[in-house]
C-alpha cells in the first residue's frame, strides 16, 4: 500500500470537507465485514475506512461504508455487494465473484473493485451490465486527487507521473489522461 497514496487521500477529503460525517471504522469491523463477504478488500480501502473515515467520501456519493458508516440505497458495503450478486443472479447473469461495489454514483452505477485480482482493477456497474475500465483501484484514486471524470475516461488512457511536490519536498503523484489512438 502506497503511504503517499492515503495521504494525498486524506488531504483531498479535508480540502473538501473539514469536517468528516463518518468517523474511522475500527480494524475489527472492517475484519468483520470480509468475513461476510468471503474475501479481503483491498489495501488502500482497509486504510481508507481506518485511518480516514468509514465511507461518505471520494467521487460521486462517496465510498460506501461499512456497518454505521456511509451507505448506498442497498445498504453497507457488504449488504451492496450481496443485493447487486442477488439482483445480477435472479436475472440469469452471472456475478464475478469477488466484485464489490465500493463507490455509488447514483442512478445505480457503482465503480467495483475485483478483490481476486492482485491489482485490483476497477469494474463498472451501469444499466444492468459490468464491465471491466482500464485502470486499477490506485489509479482511481488517483484520478479523483486530480479532479479527472472517472465516469468520463472510456477513451482514455491513464499515465501517473511520480513527483515531488515542490512547496512540501514530499513525492507525489500526478494523474493525466491521454485519448486513445483510434484503432485503423
Amino acid at each position: 500500500m502506497n503511504d503517499g497514496l492515503l495521504l494525498s487521500i486524506k488531504n483531498k477529503v479535508l480540502e473538501q470537507s473539514p469536517q468528516l460525517s463518518y468517523d474511522k471504522a475500527p480494524k475489527d469491523l472492517v475484519e468483520k465485514a470480509e468475513l461476510r463477504l468471503g474475501f479481503p478488500i483491498p489495501p488502500i480501502l482497509f486504510e481508507c475506512y481506518t485511518k480516514i473515515a468509514n465511507g461518505g467520501f471520494g467521487p460521486g456519493y462517496g465510498l460506501i461504508g461499512l456497518e454505521g458508516g456511509a451507505t448506498s440505497d442497498y445498504g453497507t458495503i457488504v449488504e451492496t455487494y450481496h443485493q447487486l450478486k442477488s439482483d445480477q443472479e435472479s436475472e440469469g447473469n452471472e456475478w464475478k465473484a469477488g466484485l464489490l461495489p465500493f463507490c455509488g454514483w447514483g442512478c445505480n452505477i457503482f465503480s467495483c473493485v475485483d478483490c481476486n485480482h492482485e491489482d485490483f482493477y476497477v469494474w463498472q456497474f451501469e444499466d444492468f451490465m459490468v464491465s471491466p475500465l482500464n485502470f486499477n483501484i490506485e489509479q482511481f484514486f488517483h484520478m479523483w486527487i486530480s479532479d479527472v471524470d472517472i465516469l468520463s475516461i472510456e477513451d482514455y488512457d491513464l499515465i501517473v507521473h511520480e513527483m515531488i511536490n515542490p512547496f512540501t519536498g514530499k513525492k507525489d503523484f500526478v494523474t493525466r489522461k491521454v485519448r486513445k489512438k483510434k484503432e485503423e
